[in-house]
C-alpha cells in the first residue's frame, strides 16, 4: 500500500552546511525551528510561508533565535533582496529556497487528485470484477437449477401415471388362464375386484398386473368353477 504522509526533502548534509553551522553555534533552538520551518511548510502545503511565532511555539525558540534565522538568510521577511525566494505577507516569513527542494501546493494538490482518481478506478475496477462474478455465479446458479428441473420433469415424464379402473376393463387372456388351472372363479374374483377398486377410489398404474396379484391371492375351493362331480372326475 502506499505511503499517503507527507514528506519534506532534506539534504544528507544538511547539518554540514555551513549556514546550519553557524546557526548551530549560535543556537540549538534556532536549528530546530528552521527544521520545524521546512516540516510545517510541506505539511500544510504553505509553498514555504510560515510564522514565526507558531515556530517558536513548537520548539520553544525565542525572538533572538528569529533573528539569527533572517540574519543567516534562512528566513526572509517582507521586502527581502533574496532573488530566488518571493515576498512573504506581513508577519510572516518566506523559508530560503523552499520550492526549489519542495514541490508547491499546486503539484501537491494535482498528485493528490491523480492519486484519488486511481484509487477510484481501481475500487471501481473490482467492484464491477465482483459484480460480473456474481453475475456469472447467479447465471451458473440458474442453470443448474433449470437443469435440475428439467431432470425432475423428465422422471415424471417417463413415470406412468396412476389411473382409475378403466370401464372396459376385462381380464385377459392370461388370468383366465392362470384361473383356469388354479380352479379359480373367475368372473366372481373379477367382479370383487372391480368392486373394491371403486369402493376405495384405487388408482393403480398397471391393472393387469394387480389383477394378476388379486388371482395369486384368491381361495381357490370356495371359488371353484367346477361342480363336486367335475373334482371328482365324474361327468353327467
Amino acid at each position: 500500500m502506499a505511503d499517503k504522509r507527507a514528506f519534506a526533502k532534506f539534504d544528507v548534509g544538511y547539518l554540514d552546511n555551513p549556514k546550519m553551522l553557524d546557526v548551530l553555534d549560535s543556537s540549538l533552538h534556532a536549528l530546530c525551528m528552521h527544521f520545524a520551518s521546512v516540516l510545517y511548510c510541506s505539511q500544510h502545503l504553505t509553498d514555504g510561508i510560515v510564522a514565526p511565532k507558531a515556530m517558536q511555539r513548537k520548539t520553544g525558540g525565542s525572538d533572538a533565535d528569529v533573528q539569527i534565522l533572517l540574519e543567516s538568510g534562512l528566513w526572509h521577511t517582507p521586502g527581502h533582496d533574496c532573488e530566488n525566494c518571493p515576498q512573504p505577507p506581513a508577519n510572516k516569513v518566506y523559508v530560503h529556497d523552499f520550492l526549489e527542494h519542495n514541490r508547491d501546493s499546486a503539484e501537491a494538490k494535482r498528485v493528490s487528485e491523480k492519486r484519488s482518481k486511481a484509487a477510484k478506478a481501481r475500487w471501481e475496477g473490482e467492484a464491477n470484477s465482483n459484480a460480473s462474478r456474481m453475475q456469472s455465479a447467479l447465471q451458473n446458479e440458474d442453470v443448474c437449477n433449470a437443469e435440475r428441473e428439467r431432470e425432475k420433469e423428465s422422471v415424471v415424464t417417463r413415470k406412468k401415471p396412476a389411473h382409475r379402473l378403466p370401464d372396459s376393463w376385462a381380464p385377459n387372456d392370461t388370468h383366465k388362464a392362470y384361473a383356469s388351472t388354479e380352479g379359480i372363479n373367475l368372473d366372481f374374483q373379477a367382479e370383487r375386484f372391480r368392486t373394491h377398486a371403486e369402493a376405495n377410489d384405487r388408482r393403480i398404474v398397471n391393472w393387469d398386473a394387480a389383477f394378476k396379484n388379486w388371482l395369486l391371492k384368491a381361495e381357490r375351493s370356495k371359488t371353484s368353477t367346477s361342480s363336486p362331480w367335475d373334482q371328482l372326475g365324474v361327468h353327467t
